[in-house]
């Protein structure tokens, strides 16, 4: 039985696919290009990646903040003397302020990371929207340390202008 369903796959579905992504890896291997070039290619309007010629990384700490593990993280990034982009929970931000606070003083960028943490692809364009609108009204006495952004995962990313 095991045999006949195989047989019947492998020339069906299992011999394309594995063309399909035995293609992709040879385009890849081809155009070595990174991640955020060919993500930039289907989303023209968000930035992915800044081109320079120096030794720099950022860093971003997301779904913050929280009394667990928050103050922990600035004390390392305080002791490194590292900065920091911390991408703000909204309801988070209500629940615990003071470390929002700990965070702006200490010199890190805050980003906007909506009221809870949900894929961005989850919400109706509304919903988005609104709830965009009500974490940078929480964010806005931090705006001399608030980068103008939005966190996404890839697949349900947006842009937002």
């Amino acid at each position: 039985m095991f045999r006949s369903r195989l047989r019947m796959w492998l020339p069906g579905v299992l011999v394309p696919v594995s063309c399909v992504c035995l293609a992709g890896l040879v385009f890849l291997h081809a155009y070595p290009q990174h991640p955020s070039y060919w993500a930039g290619l289907v989303l023209p309007d968000v930035l992915f990646s800044v081109r320079t010629n120096e030794k720099v990384v950022a860093l971003t700490i997301d779904d913050g903040p929280h009394p667990d593990v928050t103050p922990e993280i600035l004390a390392v990034l305080k002791k490194w003397q590292v900065n920091a982009t911390f991408f703000i929970i909204g309801q988070y931000a209500n629940r615990w302020p003071k470390l929002l606070n700990d965070i702006a003083d200490q010199g890190h960028e805050v980003g906007n990371h909506l009221m809870a943490d949900k894929p961005a692809h989850a919400h109706s364009p509304e919903q988005f929207e609104r709830e965009l609108i009500q974490v940078d009204a929480i964010l806005r006495p931090f705006w001399y340390h608030t980068v103008f952004c939005r966190r996404f995962n890839f697949l349900g990313a947006r842009s937002t202008k």
